[in-house]
């Protein structure tokens, strides 16, 4: 019988506000296709045909991807209303799962090797471990003689049973559900309390658990500007060595010029003097304005207009953004902004140091000394906007001319800018 997968994409993202606020992060736009498409591309790379996604109570998963014909795969789907947990989430699915089951989040695109591998394994359950300089932010796994015999989630600094942490790619029994109902509610972690319990007796079979411990890299969707990094990882898996791309339809001028790995969508106009810097993606029916300058690595998803000698840096740029002129440096916009002219954003500190980002009033060190600013969808600014380093702006914000904007911004705001005009006659 063929393993199935489980996506799960349910839950508040919260805490990748203010990109999560409309739509879920799995449905965020890299090089023409949402993140949850490179993960279902890859189960069907694999040979994973059934997929069922667990959503949330706003049901956009399916809207976004449908039955899943065009990543090659077939959808089905279920719902949690209310966040209670991974278990819970599962638990929404048990009905329709048949034996062994993948389970994985939205964004886990770039493990096709150790999925492979877990697949290969003759364990019901295949758990994964990486090795951290830090095991007590996280759950980690508990070792006798080289077989995991359980795990603790966040264990006391200085009392960690390893340095081995648990990943979040599973591939469990039907069994499972019998041990998750057996903790369940006991804790906000009866999911892994469930894991930790199955260790615990099939630990010594190696027919019936393992845990496999990889070196490879995990890419991280926890903070919006962790897309920096994902983009990253799809350019250089999409993008690298193939050169300049031009789509149909697409226009270049004679006098643009383009350079590296470049891929210009269908429809999409470049104008004159325009430059182009790869890596960079292009998306379909966007304008590329005179003199206009894209580098550093950026993606400009589809109906996007840069204006005239606007410089757009190492940034990601959502569906049917306008940009009139101005600087955009190491920032993510959303979807359907409207940036007058002289948009500016401030991308570095004086001092040099890394951004230190409020997030939900903890202070998170974003790890980049370039950062610029996060935009939610629906934006408008007037003309000499000015966004300070690490500031992050929510959905539909109206920012009036000449403001200076810094820090965080609420959704539905209007940011007003005080100022006198005094008119004197002349004599």
């Amino acid at each position: 019988m063929g393993v199935q997968a489980v996506i799960l994409a349910a839950g508040a993202s919260s805490r990748f506000w203010p990109l999560g606020e409309s739509r879920h992060k799995a449905l965020f736009k890299l090089m023409g296709k949402p993140l949850i498409g490179y993960t279902l591309e890859m189960l069907g790379n694999l040979g994973i045909g059934e997929v069922i996604v667990v959503q949330g109570a706003s049901g956009d998963i399916e809207k976004e991807i449908g039955n899943g014909s065009a990543y090659g795969v077939k959808v089905s789907y279920t719902t949690q209303s209310e966040a209670r947990g991974m278990g819970d989430a599962l638990n929404t699915a048990k009905d329709m799962i048949k034996d062994r089951f993948l389970v994985l989040n939205p964004n886990h695109y770039g493990e096709e090797a150790l999925i492979a591998k877990m697949l290969e394994s003759k364990a019901r359950m295949v758990l994964v471990g990486h090795e951290t300089e830090q095991p007590w932010l996280y759950g980690v796994y508990k070792f006798d003689g080289g077989r995991a015999y359980g795990m603790i989630e966040k264990p006391e600094k200085g009392k960690e049973p390893s340095n081995v942490r648990v990943v979040g790619i599973y591939l469990l029994p039907k069994e499972f559900f019998g041990y998750w109902e057996k903790v369940r509610g006991k804790s906000h972690y009866d999911y892994e309390l469930a894991l930790d319990s199955y260790l615990a007796e099939n630990s010594k079979d190696p027919s019936l658990a393992e845990v496999i411990v990889t070196d490879t890299k995990m890419e991280s969707l926890k903070y919006p500007w962790h897309l920096f990094g994902m983009f990253g990882y799809l350019a250089n898996k999409v993008l690298k060595g193939k050169g300049v791309v031009i789509g149909e339809g697409a226009k270049v001028d004679p006098t643009a010029k383009i350079e590296g790995d470049v891929y210009i969508g269908p429809g999409s106009r470049v104008f004159e003097h325009a430059v182009i810097k790869g890596p960079a993606w292009i998306g379909e029916k966007c304008i590329i304005g005179n003199n206009a300058l894209v580098r550093g690595g950026s993606d400009l998803e589809s109906a996007c207009a840069v204006g005239f000698g606007t410089e757009i840096k190492h940034s990601i740029l959502q569906e049917n953004t306008h940009i009139h002129s101005g600087f955009v440096g190491d920032s993510i916009i959303g979807r359907k902004c409207r940036l007058a002219a002289n948009f500016i954003t401030a991308n570095r500190r004086i001092d040099r140091s890394t951004m230190k980002i409020d997030v939900k009033g903890k202070i998170v060190d974003s790890g980049l000394d370039f950062f610029g600013t996060i935009f939610g969808d629906g934006v408008s600014t007037g003309i000499n906007t000015s966004v300070m380093p690490g500031s992050l702006v929510g959905n539909n914000v109206v920012i009036w001319p000449n403001a200076v904007v810094r820090g965080k911004i609420p959704p539905q705001s209007i940011v007003k800018v005080s100022y006198s005009q005094e008119i004197v006659r002349r004599e």
